[in-house]
């Protein structure tokens, strides 16, 4: 994509969400150099008319006056209104823009949003803006047209040399504001992931959520002292190459400064020799300097713009990252199942592995859930269990097998099993919202439902939650904080707000005591019955309340059984088990 093209990708941008503003603006900038050509005739007219005083009507000397005053007035007006404009495009770009990078972030895999080189992606899409590059591509515009204007009015006086000696170092500029911007560019790319570090120390040292650990472990000093080390690093970088892009700009800034006092000295002996009027003087040297000052600007803008082309590229390679394709088949046309199969779920030697990681997480794994079946995960920490899960809910691409997902006895896409279950993660997230808000986020259309609002809190044992919906949760809004239980309540009275076919439980009671996790076990599954239900749990004890249970070791499903069965197999589900039972002899 060309400057021109980028600055027409940007004009079209800003027309879209705002049109008034936008051609205001336009319109605008045009009045404002056909003002400026127009107030050097109208000055050279007016000191010509002054100087023959004496055969000069006064009536024709007040009007040229009027009409300077009134191009002087209305570049007042032009500037104010074009203040306007600018404030008002300033505040629909940023929203717009942002618009376009959450709707993007939302629509992508959440193995690419975990990825560094996408959040990279990401920060470098927010510095491009639309606005900053119309409103320089527009400056630039005007002064390319005015330029022609006014090397034309220096040509037409006889002064071709200037005007080709002008133009010559004009172009040279153009070259070495562009090779210092692109300069400036590639260091910003360079430092994308030094200045996401700077954000995680300061995030560290701010954020609730650290604050216990580093005035425990008394670790602000020490992290201070690496974010310093990091700006350090960053700042010198940014002050070599900006000097090195300054240095590439010296030569034809001493050209420039050189050729304004050849002109200044031509001006002089032309006067002397070819007997220029004092208004023709005045507006050789007026042109002369206006244009002079408007290359030094234009090439500075070019610059810009150049960085902007740059910026503007990663904005659409951001925009251009392949979706979640389970979105695109949420609609799609479900098929009925064989009459032989009444899987609810089948799974056929699945493997995945982490990008850049060298083993697999989930090795050759293949197993069936039956419609209504109640299944359990356990397993040692990192033996696959929740990566298992977050592959069932196609949130993660398997390297190789497959993931035949079905509901009411049709095949479904894993987009419209989404739409089909509930789920309480391991990391769920606390929303600093009203507590409404906080149930209905998994059923918004039912969110003013308030019986299925307070079944869903009963459900949880979250009953203390009923009598105050409205009420903000979380400190950042000024609102109640909660303990770890009483958060981890909500999130499952969440999951039970949405009318599911399936429900998903991955470790979901690690902030609650023994009594309430048991309870809210059995309660779980009680809620199930019918759907089909699947719990990650490191409590074997609430493993054989499930019909199945699936043992995983280093990414391997090893055994699968009920309680019973897997006892008697004396196994690794035995063993565990065994494990855990000797804490409470």
């Amino acid at each position: 994509m060309s400057i021109s093209k980028s600055i027409t990708y940007s004009y079209s941008f800003l027309y879209r969400i705002h049109p008034k503003y936008t051609l205001t603006y336009v319109i605008l900038s045009f009045v404002a150099t056909a003002l400026s050509i127009y107030e050097i005739i109208a000055t050279k007219n007016l000191i010509q008319g002054i100087e023959n005083w004496s055969t000069t009507d006064i009536y024709h000397i007040v009007v040229l006056l009027a009409i300077v005053t009134g191009i002087l007035y209305l570049n007042g007006l032009s500037g104010m209104l074009k203040a306007i404009s600018m404030t008002n495009l300033n505040e629909v770009e940023l929203s717009e823009k942002e618009r376009l990078i959450l709707a993007k972030t939302t629509n992508l895999n959440i193995s690419d949003i975990e990825s560094p080189q996408i959040m990279d992606k990401r920060r470098l899409a927010y510095n491009y803006s639309p606005y900053n590059n119309f409103i320089n591509g527009i400056d630039f515009i005007n002064f390319i047209l005015l330029s022609v204007v006014l090397f034309f009015m220096i040509t037409y006086f006889g002064h071709w040399l200037i005007s080709i000696g002008l133009l010559a170092v004009f172009i040279f500029q153009l070259k070495m504001h562009s090779v210092s911007s692109s300069y400036l560019y590639r260091l910003n790319v360079s430092q994308t992931s030094l200045k996401r570090m700077l954000d995680y120390f300061f995030n560290i040292l701010t954020d609730k959520q650290y604050a216990k650990e580093v005035r425990l472990f008394r670790i602000s000093e020490y992290i201070k002292g690496k974010w310093n080390h990091k700006f350090s690093t960053l700042l010198n970088d940014l002050l070599r190459v900006t000097i090195r892009g300054e240095m590439v700009k010296v030569t034809p800034d001493l050209i420039i400064a050189l050729i304004n006092g050849i002109i200044a000295l031509t001006l002089i002996l032309i006067v002397n020799r070819k007997g220029l009027s004092i208004a023709q003087f005045n507006m050789l040297f007026q042109v002369s300097i206006m244009l002079i000052k408007g290359m030094t600007s234009s090439s500075q803008l070019f610059g810009q713009l150049k960085a902007h082309y740059l910026k503007q590229r990663d904005f659409t390679l951001y925009q251009q990252l392949p979706e979640d394709p389970h979105r695109y088949h949420e609609d799609m046309v479900a098929t009925e199942v064989p009459e032989e199969s009444h899987a609810s779920l089948r799974v056929e030697n699945l493997t995945f592995s982490y990008p850049d990681a060298k083993k697999n997480a989930i090795k050759d794994v293949s197993f069936e859930i039956y419609q209504g079946q109640h299944v359990a995960l356990v397993g040692e920490n990192g033996s696959g269990k929740t990566t298992l899960i977050k592959l069932l809910l196609g949130y993660y691409e398997p390297n190789q097998g497959s993931i035949k997902w079905a509901v009411d006895g049709l095949n479904r896409s894993i987009g419209d099993l989404r739409r089909k279950t509930s789920a309480v993660f391991q990391d769920f997230f606390k929303y600093e919202t009203t507590v409404a808000e906080n149930i209905a986020f998994s059923n918004l259309n039912k969110i003013n439902e308030r019986d299925l609002l307070t079944g869903a809190l009963a459900r949880a044992e979250a009953k203390e939650f009923i009598q105050g919906t409205e009420e903000k949760l979380g400190t950042k809004f000024g609102g109640r904080d909660l303990s770890g239980g009483q958060w981890q309540k909500i999130a499952t009275a969440r999951a039970y707000f949405r009318e599911s076919s399936c429900l998903i439980f991955d470790e979901p009671t690690a902030a609650l005591d023994p009594k309430a996790e048991m309870d809210t076990i059995r309660r779980f599954f009680e809620i199930a019955k019918n759907r089909t239900a699947i719990i990650v749990t490191h409590r074997l004890a609430a493993a054989r309340y499930a019909d199945i249970i699936l043992v995983f070791n280093n990414g391997r499903l090893v055994e699968s059984g009920n309680h019973q069965e897997l006892l008697i197999k004396k196994g690794e589900y035995q063993r565990l088990y065994t494990l855990q039972s000797a804490w409470y002899k």
